[in-house]
């Protein structure tokens, strides 16, 4: 795909290159603003990108397929291909970066990176903006201001480490959908149903590595590492992020106590819970409950 065609109704206006500077490649573009701007009222768009809304600013009237979303400086909203959003009223003195990604690039490095055969897409919410993707987001900057030597190899280069660094971040794998993904495994996978089967069901259980390879009747390292060629991510990992799923889904509907959410979804301890949830999430459990429900 063509980089011109990776464009926003915003940058349609005869003023948009004294508002914005743009770098990007075949696949990604990255739009910034060069001061801030204004953002009219209901002004909305909608098109067949993965976007990501870096924000440096708060901007706290905003919507995605009619669902409010509220947005603090130095956080990243992501926004999935062919939701409808925008502002629901006005905001001056807004500064963002937007990253777009052509939908078929960004789908092959989610199904390479997350292990997962199935795109399901990115969470509507604003999660801290990650040490690693500002450094990327930086150089990036650079390239467009510098030397034009060598620039068409080194952009494309980081653009991909930046879809990658937003997939491992932010990206919510299969196994958070919930209960039934066994029977949507496929391939290599296919050998493992026993053992994803045990985990999705009694997550909440102590299970061991030894149980689920007897499951499978494999010795433990072999389970280890076979399971791990199949999915991308070891056995522990993918036990984990059905946890972490759990509690987010709890900490997000309900005002149960986050100790007791831990406990329910399989952590021994609320400290050993705590550091696990920031550690995948890069919030604790209290911030999450928070930003998963901004109009409490």
């Amino acid at each position: 795909m063509s980089n011109s065609n990776l464009a926003l109704s915003i940058m349609a206006h005869d003023d948009y290159r004294e508002k914005f500077t743009t770098v990007g490649c075949s696949f990604m573009k990255m739009i910034s603003t060069l001061r801030p701007i204004s953002l009219p009222d209901r002004f909305s768009d909608v098109h067949p990108f993965y976007e990501f809304m870096v924000l440096f600013s708060d901007l706290p009237e905003f919507q995605i397929d009619g669902h409010r979303v509220s947005c603090q400086a130095q956080t990243i909203l992501p926004i999935n291909p062919g939701q409808q959003h925008g502002v629901i009223k006005g905001s001056s003195r807004v500064s963002y970066t937007l990253i777009l990604f052509e939908r078929e690039a960004m789908d092959r490095l989610i199904r390479q990176v997350s292990g997962s055969p199935f795109s399901q897409g990115f969470p509507n919410m604003p999660q801290p903006l990650r040490v690693d993707i500002r450094h990327v987001l930086m150089r990036l900057l650079q390239e467009k201001d510098g030397l034009p030597i060598g620039r068409e190899i080194i952009v494309p280069r980081l653009a991909e480490e930046l879809a990658v660094l937003l997939v491992r971040h932010y990206y919510q794998p299969l196994v958070e959908t919930g209960p039934g993904n066994p029977d949507l495994l496929s391939g290599e996978q296919l050998r493992f149903q026993p053992a994803i089967r045990l985990m999705h069901n009694e997550f909440a259980k102590r299970l061991t590595i030894e149980q689920m390879a007897e499951l499978n009747q494999m010795n433990s390292f072999n389970f280890i590492r076979a399971f791990k060629k199949a999915f991308n991510t070891s056995p522990y990992s993918y036990l984990t992020r059905l946890r972490i799923a759990c509690a987010k889904q709890k900490l997000a509907k309900s005002n149960m106590p986050a100790a007791k959410i831990g406990k329910s979804c399989g952590f021994q301890s609320a400290s050993r819970f705590s550091a696990v949830f920031f550690k995948v999430t890069g919030m604790t459990p209290s911030q999450y409950r928070k930003a998963s429900q901004p109009d409490s």
